[in-house]
């Protein structure tokens, strides 16, 4: 049968009565989180709590964090060579256990030894990190006016992250997804220049599948994406036709139902825009029913049922490789 997965960290915080925050801070509670949504829903695979701030709050950045919603990260330290040096001369392995890096990998650790669901990890972007380094909106203007500065902050980036998701994979993760909201902004040319380098190296050095995450509308990076040779998967925002994507890259697609609408609508609503996809889809053994981001902290535990009760439904007839371990 095909494998459904919606990302469903935050909703399924209600299972242990549980915020956000003590979640994304303490490995415990998220644990017993991720566990109450196996057996609350049963879902193929397990993601834990989508975090952009993790990987950032661990090189210093001062991170906003409210009980309820996602973190923030409020500060763009690095503005010369100089600073990033400073950063570069710190050893990994002790940024990787004093911050929640470390915690990421003990819950993905620790919910392995008590389930033998496959679970993903999450890592940010070298490129969306290097935007919070710098800031983006100073990142997308430096691509044109200094792309020296840009290039090298994303190389640090690279090897960051690349040594994070080799703990990750030490930790037992099935999965690596990275998360790179910031390429939507990107041209095709500043795409193959400024990000397929990095996913490129850091696909190559774990022998984990990769799945890439990019916000928004990505249509027009599909050749780009396409040739990625150590991208295994694209999880795709609800904006993308998914049919088109797969015809385009080949690449195993996973979304991409409206997660506002998951969150907001009834669950008739929810099983027919399930039912529509997965008709798109039709046999292609390639995809992954999911949700086109994490669904919203406010999605009620019942949409959540009625999208899994859809998607088992709609599935019998299909059996599908995606995703098996």
């Amino acid at each position: 049968m095909r494998k459904v997965a919606p990302l469903l960290g935050f909703p399924g915080r209600k299972l242990t009565e549980t915020s956000i925050r003590e979640n994304l801070v303490d490995a415990d509670t998220q644990l017993q989180t991720l566990l109450a949504i196996e057996d609350r829903f049963n879902p193929d695979i397990i993601f834990p709590f989508m975090d952009l701030s993790v990987e950032a709050e661990a090189l210093g950045l001062k991170v906003d964090f409210p009980q309820d919603e996602s973190p923030n990260v409020m500060e763009h330290p690095v503005k010369d060579m100089s600073m990033l040096k400073d950063l570069a001369k710190r050893d990994f392995m002790d940024i990787f256990r004093n911050s929640r890096m470390g915690l990421f990998s003990d819950v993905i650790q620790r919910f392995k030894q008590d389930s033998s669901k496959p679970i993903g990890a999450y890592l940010i972007g070298p490129f969306t990190l290097t935007g919070m380094l710098i800031d983006i909106n100073v990142a997308a203007i430096s691509l044109i006016t200094e792309p020296d500065f840009v290039r090298q902050v994303t190389e640090f980036s690279r090897g960051f992250v690349r040594s994070y998701a080799q703990q990750l994979e030490q930790s037992g993760a099935d999965y690596l997804i990275f998360l790179e909201p910031s390429a939507v902004i990107l041209s095709p040319e500043h795409f193959s220049e400024f990000i397929s380098p990095s996913l490129e190296e850091i696909g190559g050095s774990t022998s984990k599948p990769a799945v890439l995450h990019i916000c928004g509308n990505t249509t027009h990076l599909f050749s780009e994406m396409a040739e990625l040779e150590h991208i295994w998967g694209l999880s795709l925002d609800s904006d993308i036709d998914p049919l088109l994507a797969w015809q385009r890259t080949k690449k195993v697609i996973i979304g991409n139902v409206n997660p506002v609408m998951v969150a907001s609508r009834g669950g008739g609503e929810i099983g027919s825009a399930v039912r529509r996809l997965q008709a798109l889809m039709g046999g292609i053994d390639d995809f992954v029913l999911s949700t086109g981001c994490d669904l919203p902290p406010e999605t009620p535990l019942e949409n959540v049922s009625a999208f899994m009760q859809a998607a088992r439904d709609a599935e019998q007839l299909y059996d599908s490789p995606a995703f098996s371990t």
